[in-house]
C-alpha cells in the first residue's frame, strides 16, 4: 500500500532551510512503519530538497554560494516583463530563485529500517526554499512498505502487515 501525505510549509524569508526530518519521523510512527521507502517531492520550481547535516554554518555557506552562482543584483530575463511571453497576472520578479532551484533536486527518496530514517549520523532531510516571499510551499510524502533482504544475514524481511 502506497500513502500519501501532504506538508505545507509558509516560508518567511527569501532564503530559508526547513528541516523535514521531524515529520518524517512522526509520519513513520504515525503509520507504524518497520521497512518502507519514502519518496519526497518538492512541488516549486524555486525551491528544491537537499540531504545534509543541519548546522547553522552549512546553511549559511549554502546560502552564500547559491547567492554567488545566482546573482540577484545581476539582469535574468525571466524577470523582465518588457521581453517575458508567458507572465502571471501577479508576478514577481524571481529569476535568481529558478536558476538557484536548478542545482537542487525536486524529489528525492528515503528508507526507513527497523522503524527508523536510514540516514547517515548527521543527515536531515530539508526543504531548501529561495522564494520564500509569502507563498505557501507543497512537500508531498508517498510511503510504500516494502520488504527488505538483507543479503549479509540472507533472511527475508516481509512488509508489515496489520
Amino acid at each position: 500500500m502506497i500513502y500519501r501525505k501532504s506538508l505545507i510549509y509558509h516560508p518567511k524569508k527569501e532564503f530559508e532551510v526547513v528541516n523535514l526530518t521531524p515529520e518524517l519521523e512522526d509520519l513513520i510512527k504515525g503509520l507504524k512503519l518497520i521497512d518502507a521507502k519514502i519518496d519526497i517531492q518538492c512541488k516549486h520550481t524555486t525551491a528544491g530538497l537537499i540531504v545534509n547535516e543541519d548546522e547553522k554554518g552549512i546553511i549559511y555557506d549554502l546560502e552564500n554560494a547559491v547567492e554567488r552562482l545566482a546573482p540577484r543584483s545581476v539582469y535574468h530575463r525571466h524577470d523582465d516583463f518588457a521581453v517575458r511571453e508567458v507572465k502571471q497576472p501577479d508576478e514577481r520578479t524571481n529569476g535568481p530563485a529558478h536558476q538557484m532551484a536548478i542545482l537542487l533536486l525536486p524529489e528525492t527518496t528515503v528508507y526507513v529500517k527497523d522503524s527508523k530514517l536510514d540516514l547517515g549520523t548527521y543527515q536531515s532531510v530539508m526543504l531548501v526554499d529561495l522564494d520564500g516571499r509569502k507563498r505557501k510551499r507543497e512537500v508531498v510524502l508517498y510511503c510504500e512498505e516494502i520488504g527488505i533482504v538483507d543479503l549479509r544475514r540472507k533472511r527475508i524481511k516481509a512488509p508489515y502487515s496489520r
